[in-house]
């Protein structure tokens, strides 16, 4: 009874081969190929080459960074080959700097993003306390502990060679 069960169990195992590669023909290394409902999962070799013993679903989810995860049913197959495709969502983004725009994807400097839902969500008496901490490279800092006192903000550091520091807002095309 008990070489019956073991044969069972191994016909009902599943091996898959195959090959990840992406919407160029590359291979893809390192992505992730995990059985569905499990943490049953593999990585891909410098081939983009992958195998995998299924234990007991029948499809097979394949992720990597940068690129849409694809779900695969694998019912009755031995080899699966997949190509995936690129997932380039913000790289067309358009970027307003200063007086001029850029697309993100050209963009050498950092920017950094806050949206208005996140300002509405912090219970403050005004928008530059909202921002406090939200952005890296960004200081806020108050002069004093009451409500109404100024605040002083201050962009990657406290003094430069030919300037000062603090931001510029431009309010409908004019500078304030």
């Amino acid at each position: 009874m008990a070489l019956f069960t073991l044969i069972v169990g191994s016909l009902s195992a599943q091996t898959i081969k195959g090959n990840v590669k992406d919407s160029n023909g590359e291979a893809v290394i390192g992505a992730t190929v995990l059985e569905k409902g499990t943490k049953n999962a593999v990585v891909t070799d410098i081939d983009g080459n992958f195998s995998i013993k299924l234990s007991s679903g029948n499809e097979l989810q394949f992720s990597y960074i940068g690129m849409k995860p694809q779900t695969v049913n694998v019912t009755g197959k031995s080899t699966v080959n997949i190509v995936m495709e690129d997932e380039a969502t913000n790289l067309d983004d358009l970027v307003v700097i200063g007086y001029g725009s850029v697309r993100r994807k050209d963009l050498t400097g950092s920017v950094a993003t806050v949206s208005n839902e996140a300002l509405a969500a912090v219970p403050v008496a005004s928008v530059t306390e909202a921002l406090t901490g939200k952005m890296a490279g960004v200081n806020i800092t108050t002069t004093e502990g009451s409500p109404d006192a100024d605040v002083k903000i201050r962009v990657r550091g406290g003094g430069s060679l030919s300037q000062d520091n603090s931001p510029l807002y431009v309010v409908d095309g004019f500078p304030v």
